[in-house]
């Protein structure tokens, strides 16, 4: 195997802090979602991460403390396509046997549905659906023609063999609003998701983040005023026990004096804890989802005669720009500038949260 030196700033850093791991395999990628902001990656010849490389970065990463990890890309199922590289079922045994303790992978289900049959991806913790939409009209307009089908499809198959299914969602312009009924679209969606044998429903708005990645938003992105309307409605159906799946929804936003209020519990922030890490082919890592497709890192990686160097990153690295003092709790510092003194919170802040590293971190003992 690959070893692997890596900067003492970054091992610091991250040693007894580091919670999980967000492993993009691969840039290549069946569909070109409307809202994608991963597209100016997924080029005509896609990059993987040569599965030794990948296996080596897990046991370090490990080492210092990860618990879970999530495999994505592009299109997870699709990695192993370059000479000398495995399969993801491959990398999913392969991070059992390194101890971690949660293995995830997030695919769109336009996948060969044999993949399923595989013992290995079999063994995983939970395998997360990309569906934006409960009918094939709202998915299909951001995802392309049939892939609402071919998903729900695979989906199903995945229920019926025993996996551990979830949905995540992008909440867009075309699915925030209600039906002719007047039944929030997004609560339909939840209780459609139940209906097919889905453990958990993740919800993931799209907002104008004032950063590089905005430039994939197209004219998806929804208003944050309009989203609190909706998230107190969904928060409190949820809370009320009416849907029979957990729902994990994000806060993100809130009033700059509602902020003061209670700085620990709006603070989190993966930059200031060092919780996770986000790691793509083409060498970044970062801490914060937001930095993913932009140049902004912690650290990078490149391998040179089998060694593997993580490097701490000299220039955009996100401590420089985002400074951080130990008896501080910050909110998200990329997006400015909205509307009814409005401060943006953490994508990752969802309250109540059944998820395998938020219940470690205790954010909920925090009252909201």
């Amino acid at each position: 195997m690959n070893t692997v030196i890596s900067d003492p700033r970054f091992d610091g850093r991250f040693r007894g802090r580091l919670m999980q791991i967000f492993l993009y395999l691969t840039d290549e990628c069946n569909i070109r979602c409307v809202q994608c902001y991963y597209k100016p990656s997924l080029t005509k010849r896609p990059v993987e991460i040569p599965t030794q490389t990948a296996v080596a970065l897990l046991e370090k990463f490990r080492e210092l403390g990860a618990l879970k990890v999530t495999f994505l890309g592009g299109e997870p199922t699709l990695y192993g396509k370059m000479p000398g590289n495995k399969p993801l079922s491959f990398m999913v045994d392969a991070a059992r046997r390194l101890g971690f303790e949660y293995i995830r992978t997030v695919t769109n289900g336009l996948f060969d549905p044999s993949l399923l049959q595989n013992q290995h991806l079999q063994e995983i913790d939970e395998i997360t659906f990309s569906i934006d939409g409960d009918t094939a009209e709202i998915h299909n307009a951001l995802r392309g023609r049939t892939t609402y089908e071919r998903s729900v499809e695979n989906l199903r198959a995945a229920v019926r063999l025993g996996y551990n299914v979830h949905v995540t969602m992008c909440v867009h312009r075309a699915n925030v609003g209600r039906d002719s009924g007047g039944t929030l679209l997004l609560s339909r969606a939840i209780n459609w998701a139940a209906s097919l044998g889905v453990k958990s429903f993740n919800l993931h708005p799209l907002f104008q983040m004032g950063v590089a990645r905005d430039a994939w938003t197209g004219e998806t992105d929804i208003d944050p005023v309009e989203w609190l309307e909706v998230y107190r409605e969904l928060r409190s159906l949820s809370d009320r026990g009416v849907y029979r799946i957990p729902v994990r929804v994000p806060l993100r936003f809130v009033t700059a004096a509602e902020f003061e209020r209670k700085p620990g519990a709006y603070g989190y922030c993966s930059i200031k804890l060092a919780d996770r890490l986000d790691v793509h082919p083409s060498g970044h890592i970062h801490t914060c989802a937001l930095h993913n497709s932009t140049s902004v890192a912690i650290a990078n990686f490149e391998e040179k005669d089998q060694q593997i160097r993580i490097g701490w990153s000299a220039k955009n690295n996100e401590l420089e720009h985002y400074p951080f003092k130990e008896d501080e709790q910050h909110p998200c510092l990329v997006m400015k500038g909205f509307k009814n003194g409005l401060q943006p919170l953490c994508i990752s802040l969802k309250p109540g949260q059944e998820e395998f590293v938020w219940k470690r971190l205790h954010m909920d003992e925090v009252t909201l």
